[in-house]
């Protein structure tokens, strides 16, 4: 239950015109959306988020630039102070543990880059400013950051909430949606996770993380338990930190059995995993990947796949009707790049290679569509294989289990060629370029459509009075021409009536103390 909060604004539409006019083409615009937010501070700044203030404050730094009157260190200094501000109220409010966290560790938890946390440093602490270019190019990427994660991303929260309050307003029905699942009871293990259990298992990942290229097990760690005898009380030999840490295996080893007991009791696995889907939640995701057997893994990516592949090729007559078959779970990612880097890069790092060498036959079924996401999905795997090679070639324990890599060398050698055969069929680098901006633009016509009478997204994303990066060969041609034109200038100039001095050193002179006249 979301609890009431109080807003300056009047009414959705009001925020929502406020946000048209931050991100407008019209000076105009901009000015009217900065003295609306100045009038929103009269009534307390407690009450403005901070995202809107740092919206206004860097959007009237632009404007400063623009205005040629002010000196230029003038705004060096307002567009550091701005960014600071702009940091400092980002990552202060998650500095919440007993001791200080890195501010880079803050940063990559809510997304935001690094160069913006060593671009406040270099402002608050070195002597020289930064340079107008790299805080012109700092600020436009902070409304960039914005526009992602609150003006666009508030948008997009209450579509989904929209969407799941009319697919699942009676949880009755999902158990007609998906029969052969045990709804209750993972509805019941959503729920624990949503409460304390998340954060049980975020702050203890080396207990149950697991590399895909190390186990897919359970990870052995030495912990508490390893050294206690079976069939007694060990909690009470242990003392302090031992036992809570012996407590808190213990609920983590628990919480991973249920969901283990529950995937293989299910007999529906592709319903089972469609309904995790439908209830997304990416570090549930990161452990089920890790901790369950490698069917999850493979009825995983065959139901990304599969529903990838219906968004980028659905036809214009029918995208009302297939955008309602479409899980909510893509509505999370608005970029085609980040649903790549989360769902797929950040998967396939946690399966365990072999695992799949064994079962190569299946995910080459799987693979056997044509996408990019098919065509990287493909390079990833290649290069986990490459570096099993290397590990095996490697290993002291070669003459050893000489025999039983020969094994499994023959699966190996199979899963690769079938890869690479796969890999042909995408033709070269530039038909693959053409594909993905096809499917790119197939992606966010499906999910995110154009209103008609606004501008494309790609164009709001950015703010049009930043001034356009140069190439770093038209720079280097400007310099040539720049060092051409000096040359023709110090050539055609015979007639200087600057008269050349000559330094000499002065024959009467005696050091004095500094300050002495």
């Amino acid at each position: 239950m979301a609890h009431a909060r109080i807003v300056p604004w009047y009414s959705p539409e009001e925020w929502e015109q406020l946000k048209i006019w931050f991100y407008s083409e019209s000076i105009k615009d901009q000015r009217r959306a900065i003295l609306k937010v100045n009038s929103y501070q009269c009534k307390g700044s407690q009450y403005l988020p901070h995202v809107i203030d740092s919206t206004c404050q860097l959007t009237n730094a632009f404007l400063l630039d623009e205005d040629n009157s002010v000196e230029k260190l003038s705004v060096r200094l307002n567009y550091t102070m701005t960014l600071i501000r702009f940091v400092n109220g980002i990552l202060d409010p998650n500095q919440k543990a007993q001791f200080a966290i890195p501010l880079h560790t803050i940063a990559r938890n809510v997304g935001l880059s690094s160069s913006f946390v060593e671009l406040r440093h270099w402002g608050t602490h070195e002597r020289e400013l930064p340079s107008l270019d790299m805080l012109r190019i700092a600020v436009r990427d902070a409304l960039n950051w914005l526009w992602l994660h609150y003006w666009d991303a508030n948008e997009l929260e209450d579509s989904q909430d929209e969407d799941e309050e009319e697919e699942y307003d009676d949880e009755n029905q999902e158990e007609y949606l998906f029969p052969g699942v045990d709804v209750q009871t993972i509805r019941q293990l959503l729920n624990g996770w949503n409460g304390e259990i998340s954060t049980l298992f975020k702050d203890n990942k080396k207990i149950w993380i697991s590399r895909g290229d190390e186990d897919n097990n359970l990870k052995k760690v030495i912990s508490s338990d390893n050294f206690l005898v079976e069939g007694t009380d060990n909690s009470k030999r242990l003392q302090g930190p031992d036992r809570r840490q012996l407590k808190i295996e213990q609920e983590i080893t628990e919480y991973v059995k249920l969901w283990k007991d529950q995937w293989v009791q299910n007999e529906n696995k592709k319903g089972t995993v469609e309904f995790v889907m439908n209830h997304f939640n990416s570090s549930l995701l990161v452990m089920l990947i890790s901790q369950l057997d490698s069917s999850f893994c493979i009825e995983y990516f065959q139901w990304l796949l599969n529903n990838y592949k219906m968004i980028i090729s659905s036809d214009s007559k029918n995208k009302k009707k297939d955008k309602q078959k479409i899980p909510s779970m893509f509505k999370h990612f608005r970029e085609i790049n980040d649903l790549l880097k989360y769902m797929i890069k950040k998967m396939l790092k946690l399966i365990n290679i072999k695992q799949m060498i064994s079962e190569y036959e299946i995910w080459l079924d799987i693979l056997n569509g044509t996408s990019t996401f098919h065509y990287k999905m493909i390079g990833l795997i290649l290069l986990k294989l490459d570096n099993l090679e290397s590990q095996e070639n490697d290993d002291w324990r070669n003459k050893k289990y000489k025999r039983r890599k020969l094994n499994g060398k023959d699966n190996q050698n199979k899963f690769k060629l079938g890869l690479i055969e796969r890999l042909n069929k995408y033709g070269n680098s530039d038909e693959i370029k053409r594909m993905e901006r096809i499917e790119k633009n197939n992606y966010q016509e499906t999910l995110f459509p154009q209103p008609p009478g606004t501008k494309a997204i790609e164009e709001m994303k950015t703010p049009t009075i930043i001034k356009p990066i140069m190439n770093p060969i038209d720079i280097l041609n400007d310099l040539k021409l720049l060092k051409g034109r000096l040359n023709i200038a110090t050539s055609t100039k015979s007639n200087d009536k600057v008269p050349k001095r000559s330094w000499t050193k002065p024959s009467e002179w005696t050091p004095k103390p500094f300050g002495v006249l």
